[in-house]
């Protein structure tokens, strides 16, 4: 019978095992040799041998004469330890490429000259490069497409400009294709961009302008504001806009989070979110700022005041039958005019007949309710001239029912009397609602505005405004009896409808609109829809009494809803520390508010930008309260005037323009300061550093005349090594840039 063996009997492991115990005892007994090895000596003849080398004896270390003049990088120029130095370390690094460069440069011909020409190719270079990112800076600036660049460019070679003429190396290589002009542009946009968010991540918190709207080529966008304090000041800069796969609570969520991780700002650092406040915006369940809230419990949200005040008004509209009729009324006027260049041209000679201005109708939306009053004004303003022109039409075209209709509709008491009555209680709602676009608001001035506006509202259900007043006062009758008031009246040399029944409508219109649109403000805006926000009232110096004895009890309320909601812990997603110590808050503020009555007379932005710059250390939770304040936008009307630059990029004549070059454009337009006072030299290093450019590569310097004054020209190596000593130089140059801005 066969013995047993084991797998590792028959592959030899016992050989194996005695193999590897002979190794490791090999190995151990070259360690103990090589530690009884005295350490080697430095000899002298080693720098003779290597005139440029050089020892520390401080330091212990060996350096490179002719690596450190050049600003070569590499072990010889940081230094080469000697502990245990070898002749064979010097003769490796005499035989490097980098070390072969560092003595052709130090070289004395090639001192003299090559360096000198070579800056003054790279000088060319540079001044060609620069002047081509400035004809696309001035394209960016002037909504003119980029394919114009080439035109631009040409253009400035007529008009003597010969720095872009090293750039026309050949048909192929000009630097106005598309794919050079984008490059132009994102380094453009970066370096505006890098300035933008270094300001803000400067800021103690900052907080974001956000809507959604669709485009010209039917693509849905994300449009987003950042704001913050920098230096006791407000700014608001244009942040990003990009493409949504859908306008859901979760796709918005989504994109703004990518936006915030992609900027390199902190979620912790997010204080504030401003919406239209629509429900995908501001749903109490999954709306996006809802979803904030649980990563951040601290965030507030804005609804933005101007976008309440047009819903107020609008929705009032909405509830009344007779505002709806009159709304599609002033659309037909529109298109009838818009859409046939007959009418508009017979209109615009009835307005110069009459001595009106010659304007145009423009048509109203019921989601911009307010833009009723440019199209109730231009009514106004022509209604005789428009009666005019529609009634000749009826005379030449009596089978259109079309016209027949306007005309019947028009011409009419209470048609004509509540666009007079609309254009007065409109310019109210106007005046309010530009006031509360204006920058740098807070919540204090929204509360005015809007107590003014529900006062001038009130005001016009007892008293005739004064366009509605010469409205009546145009009018003629006989009797002043309401019982005996004709059923037709002459207004401007027209004969206009009357009826009691249009009286009774007019009336009975106006007063439902005025009650309707007062309760909707009310509502709108009820104080105690957001009592945070409200509590800042008491940061604004001008609130303060009068009387001294008055300021101990002053703000006490407001002061704890404060500290409770921004002082206490709060279970969220993502750990986020409270802003202010609760305790501390009450203390200073005890303090502060006697500082802050002396200056009653500063108004709000003014006071803070002082006291956030010399007693920021004084009162630190103060000062966070305040910058919150400051910080958090009462309005998105920023992002409205962004999506209105938007459509002016992308037009139907520019459908196809992808949302991330709309971005790069937008923040040229928006961000970039004016073309003289752009510095494009941090654009031409971005530039240089993205990958090797043609326009350094010395087959393409041979455009370039390097020439010395002795008219001495240069090889092709020669040219090649100038430009690889000028780009090292400019790649060293950014390094230690980088390396500074890290430091700090």
């Amino acid at each position: 019978m066969a013995s047993k063996r084991t797998l590792t009997d028959f592959w030899g492991g016992n050989d194996l095992e005695k193999k590897s115990q002979e190794q490791c005892s090999a190995s151990e007994m070259r360690k103990d040799r090589k530690l009884a090895t005295p350490r080697r000596k430095i000899k002298s003849e080693w720098f003779s041998r290597y005139p440029w080398l050089k020892y520390d004896s401080e330091k212990q270390l060996f350096f490179c004469k002719s690596c450190i003049a050049a600003g070569r990088s590499n072990i010889f120029t940081t230094g080469k330890r000697s502990e245990n130095p070898k002749a064979d370390d010097f003769s490796k690094h005499e035989k490097s490429n980098d070390h072969k460069f560092a003595v052709t440069a130090a070289d004395s011909t090639v001192n003299e000259e090559m360096p000198r020409a070579a800056t003054n190719a790279y000088s060319a270079v540079k001044e060609a490069i620069v002047a081509a990112m400035r004809s696309v800076y001035f394209v960016a600036k002037e909504d003119i497409a980029k394919r114009k660049v080439r035109s631009v460019q040409d253009f400035c070679r007529i008009q003597g400009c010969k720095s872009l003429e090293i750039l026309r190396h050949s048909d192929r290589v000009c630097y106005t294709h598309s794919t050079s002009v984008d490059d132009f542009l994102e380094c453009i946009a970066e370096v505006v961009e890098n300035e933008i968010i270094r300001k803000m991540k400067s800021a103690k918190f900052y907080s974001l302008e956000l809507d959604e709207s669709t485009d010209i080529g039917i693509c849905q966008n994300l449009m987003i504001y950042i704001r913050g304090v920098v230096d006791g000041k407000i700014e608001s800069h244009f942040l990003s806009v990009s493409m949504l796969s859908s306008a859901t609570a979760e796709a918005l969520y989504e994109e703004v989070k990518h936006v915030i991780d992609d900027k390199g700002l902190l979620l912790s650092n997010l204080i504030s979110l401003g919406t239209d406040g629509a429900s995908v915006m501001t749903g109490q369940r999954k709306g996006l700022t809802t979803r904030f809230k649980e990563d951040n419990p601290f965030i507030l949200s804005q609804h933005c005041a101007a976008h309440k005040l047009a819903l107020a008004s609008g929705q009032a509209a909405d509830c009344i039958p007779y505002l709806v009729k009159y709304q599609a009324l002033v659309n037909d006027l529109y298109k009838y005019h818009h859409y046939s260049p007959k009418n508009q041209n017979k209109l615009t000679a009835s307005q110069k007949i009459m001595g009106e201005s010659q304007l145009k109708y423009q048509q109203t939306f019921s989601t911009r309710w307010l833009s009723f009053y440019n199209s109730v004004s231009a009514i106004c303003r022509t209604v005789s001239s428009l009666i005019t022109a529609l009634k000749d039409d009826v005379d030449n075209n009596r089978n259109n029912a079309c016209v027949s209709g306007l005309l019947k509709n028009i011409a009419r008491f209470d048609f004509l009397a509540l666009s007079f009555f609309l254009l007065d209680v409109l310019s109210v709602l106007n005046t309010t609602c530009l006031a509360l676009q204006s920058d740098g608001l807070t919540f204090t001035e929204v509360k005015h505005h809007i107590n003014a506006c529900q006062k001038a509202v009130e005001d016009f259900k007892t008293k005739k405004g004064r366009n509605y007043q010469t409205f009546i006062d145009t009018i003629t009758h006989d009797t002043t009896n309401d019982a005996d008031l004709p059923t037709e009246v002459e207004f401007y040399g027209h004969v206009v409808a009357a009826t009691k029944k249009q009286r009774d409508n007019f009336a009975k219109t106006s007063q439902k609109f005025l009650s309707c649109l007062s309760e909707n403000l009310v509502n709108r805006f009820h104080e105690d829809d957001d009592q945070i926000s409200l509590a800042f009232d008491i940061l604004v110096p001008s609130k303060l009494p009068d009387n001294e004895d008055q300021i101990a009890e002053y703000g006490t309320a407001e002061i704890e809803k404060l500290s409770e909601f921004f002082g206490t812990e709060k279970a969220s997603t993502t750990c986020v520390d409270p802003p202010v110590c609760k305790t501390a808050v009450i203390n200073e503020w005890s303090i502060f508010k006697h500082v802050m009555h002396k200056y009653r007379q500063q108004s709000f932005t003014d006071f803070w930008e002082w006291v956030l710059n010399k007693y920021k250390s004084a009162y630190p939770n103060i000062c966070i309260l305040a910058t919150i304040c400051l910080t958090c936008p009462v309005t998105s009307v920023n992002v409205e005037r962004g999506f209105f630059r938007y459509n002016i990029v992308k037009t139907a004549l520019r459908n196809s323009l992808y949302t991330k070059s709309v971005n790069t454009l937008l923040m040229v337009k928006i961000e970039g300061p004016d073309l003289t006072e752009f510095n494009f030299d941090n654009s031409f290093q971005l530039w240089c550093s993205k990958k090797d450019r043609r326009a350094l590569k010395p087959t393409f310097q041979q455009k370039v005349h390097v020439e010395e004054a002795d008219k001495t020209m240069y090889s092709r190596e020669d040219v090649g090594f100038m430009m690889e000593y000028v780009a090292s130089k400019c790649l060293d140059i950014q390094q230690g840039e980088e390396t500074c801005d890290d430091e700090k």
